[in-house]
Order: C-alpha cells, then sequence, then structure tokens
C-alpha cells in the first residue's frame, strides 16, 4: 500500500488538495 499512497499522493498534490498534506505525513517516515 505503501507505493500506491505514494502515487495518489504526486496525483493530488497537482490537484492542490488540503487532504493531500495528511498522505505525505505517512509517506514521510517510509522516505
Amino acid at each position: 500500500p505503501h507505493s500506491t499512497a505514494v502515487a495518489v499522493t504526486a496525483a493530488s498534490n497537482r490537484a492542490g488538495n488540503p487532504y493531500v498534506q495528511v498522505t505525505p505525513a505517512s509517506a514521510s517516515p517510509s522516505t
């Protein structure tokens, strides 16, 4: 699911959704 979360974050980032900030939080530790 880590890969999926990252992919969604990138796509959402382009949209500029505020909820996206919460998604990267999970990817942060992964990175």
